[in-house]
């Protein structure tokens, strides 16, 4: 039997294959799609579902397919969950970052973590050694940086990165090589001096990257990190696993 892991996030929506624990597959698209769902999940049989989406407000495109086909959990505040939800302002709070907690937390049971999502935002989010969520911090993302640059200015050019950097150039030697070095170096001593700051406060800290855009910036960070793509879905699937065996 699988699972099938929906996740509806600002900028893309995914749709995973799980079987038990293991990650079998996920297709992607700009928008939620039946036919993507269809293409991803044919050929297993699936029953459950979970959907966590940060997007659609009051219509969701999804529900009633998913909804009269499969056993569903559809997140919101009320969704039982491995770790303790203690953010104040529940209600703004995306679902993706409790999401990413609980599937780092699969890898390192034990340490306070902090989850670094690296997506349309940079999100920092901090679970302690009690299993609670404690909240932490939101900035713009890498391509947001790069749109910024070129909707408030006359001329500079808009910026889009296909490829990560082993190296990036502290000296931009163009124009557009010079706003990868403001956006990319800039966002990588922001996340190590946001790091530096836990390390001050929480002894045995492990630090964890994830999120789609995470590997323009691995290389470049000072600190040591653990590097998890795609923790949105293994959270995700964990939570799913919980409702489904209680």
């Amino acid at each position: 039997m699988y699972n099938a892991i929906v996740d509806i996030g600002n900028t893309l929506v995914k749709v995973a294959v799980f079987k038990g624990d293991e990650f079998i597959l996920m297709q992607v698209a700009d928008e939620w799609d039946e036919k993507l769902f269809q293409l991803t999940t044919k050929g297993y049989f699936i029953k459950n579902v979970i959907v966590s989406d940060v997007r659609y407000k009051d219509v969701k495109p999804y529900e009633s397919f998913l909804s009269e086909k499969y056993n569903c959990v559809f997140t919101n505040l009320n969704t039982t969950l491995p770790i303790k939800n203690e953010y104040l302002s529940k209600n703004t709070l995306g679902f993706d970052r409790l999401a990413i907690c609980v599937g780092a937390r699969n890898y390192y049971p034990s340490n306070p973590l902090l989850v670094i999502s690296i997506g349309t935002c940079i999100t920092y989010n901090f679970l302690n050694n009690a299993n609670e969520f404690l909240g932490g911090a939101i900035s713009a993302g890498i391509q947001m940086r790069f749109k910024s640059l070129h909707d408030y200015t006359g001329n500079l050019p808009l910026v889009k990165l296909e490829k990560s950097f082993d190296e990036i150039s502290l000296v931009g030697n163009t124009t557009e090589n010079s706003i990868i070095s403001g956006v990319l170096l800039g966002a990588a001593a922001e996340i190590d001096g946001i790091i530096d700051k836990y390390l001050d406060n929480y002894d045995n800290l492990t630090v964890v990257l994830t999120g789609g855009d995470w590997s323009f910036l691995a290389y470049s960070l000072k600190n040591k990190i653990f590097a998890h793509p795609n923790l949105v879905l293994f959270g995700l699937n964990t939570i799913l696993q919980q409702h489904v065996n209680k």
